[in-house]
């Protein structure tokens, strides 16, 4: 997958997740009014126009996160992922790998001969937060030395997409909550749906940040050690 690429999957899935979100509150909506045809009590010309009403609205919800999203630059994106003192993944990666030297593709010794003057560089670092710091601006640097690599490419574009979901979620709950405040036809349970998204995919993103971080070191220590066995 070319790096060109990831913008056009990202729109098309961020697409297709705001329609079945859509779809989903529509639906909720129009259960619990008894306004699935199934039902014995449905009746369409009756009830045509809350039908219209829950489908115009919940469609103006999903021009509106689309006009935030673009309105949102990338940083804040980030900032809203990883609030308050949450750590972006690449800001602990390498302390992490000492903690737990579980990955099957290479071992911590591997790390500490690779990378041994980044380590260097970390412990030597005053303060917990200059530590974060040069631990994502070395890991950034490893990072663009692969960013074309296929395996790379599809782990950020699964790191970027969660990230975005999340950030459409976010404005999927605010639309959901102002249209529940003004709507006659209130179910908070919409909200109480979108909620739960917006938990999993905070794990989510922690998960595919980390595992970008882990298949980048993976992919330096594997090519330097070759290099050095003159594999390559």
């Amino acid at each position: 997958m070319k790096s060109s690429n990831i913008k056009g999957y990202r729109k098309a899935e961020l697409t297709y997740y705001v329609i079945a979100n859509v779809l989903v509150m529509i639906f909720i909506k129009l259960y619990e009014y008894k306004k699935i045809a199934f039902l014995k009590d449905f009746n369409l010309w009756e009830n045509i126009d809350k039908i219209c009403y829950a489908s115009l609205i919940s469609f103006v919800v999903y021009i509106f996160i689309y006009v935030l999203d673009s309105a949102i630059p990338s940083q804040l994106k980030w900032k809203i992922c990883f609030p308050f003192k949450t750590k972006k993944p690449s800001a602990i990666i390498f302390s992490r790998l000492k903690e737990k030297d579980d990955d099957d593709r290479f071992k911590y010794s591997d790390v500490e001969e690779i990378c041994g003057d980044i380590l260097k560089k970390l412990n030597e670092c005053p303060t917990e937060e200059e530590r974060n710091r040069i631990s994502r601006i070395e890991w950034f640097r490893i990072f663009s030395l692969y960013d074309c690599e296929t395996k790379i490419l599809i782990s950020k574009k699964d790191y970027v997409i969660s990230r975005d979901l999340l950030i459409t979620t976010w404005f999927l709950l605010l639309g959901t909550i102002i249209f529940n405040a003004t709507s006659i036809y209130r179910n908070w349970w919409t909200c109480v749906y979108v909620l739960f998204e917006l938990v999993v995919l905070y794990f989510a993103v922690w998960a595919k940040g980390m595992r970008l971080c882990k298949n980048v070191i993976a992919f330096h220590i594997t090519k330097e050690i070759n290099k050095k066995n003159g594999l390559l």
